[in-house]
């Protein structure tokens, strides 16, 4: 065998390789994107869902401003929940942005990685401070709501709203944290999961 054969068997070797490790990466993002999409998927769609219900609560409350003037404590009740509404619409927008960039078709398996770990992080930290906040926002969203419905100022007659404030607290944090979990933990471990076995896949080919 003269060196120009050998020189062609190997650059046709290096093609069979380099076809090879195509082949491979497409099977990998077709693996990402079927078993992590849907997941992915659920979480924006309960975002889009949140930010529309934030865009109607928020117009609403801009559009009855009468309250702040029934008593100070009301008013700062209504500030405070259009303040908490409009907080929670740009952070959902946030999070669409962020959850949009994880690309299984576009990115490698450590750039998606990071990006879901970073979505993560910033889940972790939301649902801390949202659940220390909780009692007060509770309290400050009854109060708005109770006069918007009742005509009452609960301040007033806290006695009327007592009651309902020591049976929604727990439900509102039970609810927030089934809800956490559910949403977005659950999809961000089923994400994790496929993205190991998919480094597995690539270390044994």
């Amino acid at each position: 065998m003269d060196l120009e054969e050998m020189k062609a068997m190997w650059q046709q070797q290096d093609k069979l390789l380099q076809e090879n490790k195509m082949l491979n990466e497409k099977l990998v993002t077709h693996l990402l994107q079927n078993k992590s999409g849907n997941a992915v998927t659920r979480m924006l769609n309960a975002e889009y869902f949140g930010a529309a219900l934030c865009g109607v609560l928020t117009i609403f409350l801009l559009l009855r401003p009468g309250v702040v003037t029934v008593s100070i404590l009301l008013a700062i009740s209504y500030i405070l929940s259009l303040a908490f509404i409009a907080g929670s619409l740009v952070l959902s927008f946030y999070k669409i942005k962020m959850l949009r960039a994880i690309d299984f078709t576009r990115n490698n398996v450590a750039t998606t990685a990071e990006q879901v770990n970073k979505f993560r992080l910033f889940i972790n930290k939301e649902r801390v401070v949202g659940l220390l906040l909780m009692p007060v926002l509770l309290i400050a969203f009854m109060a708005v709501v109770t006069y918007y419905v009742d005509g009452q100022d609960m301040y007033e007659h806290f006695t009327y709203g007592i009651w309902r404030l020591a049976i929604a607290c727990p439900l509102a944090i039970a609810g927030a944290l089934i809800l956490y979990r559910t949403l977005y933990f659950n999809n961000i471990k089923e994400i994790n999961a496929n993205l190991e076995e998919v480094k597995h896949f690539k270390n044994e080919h």
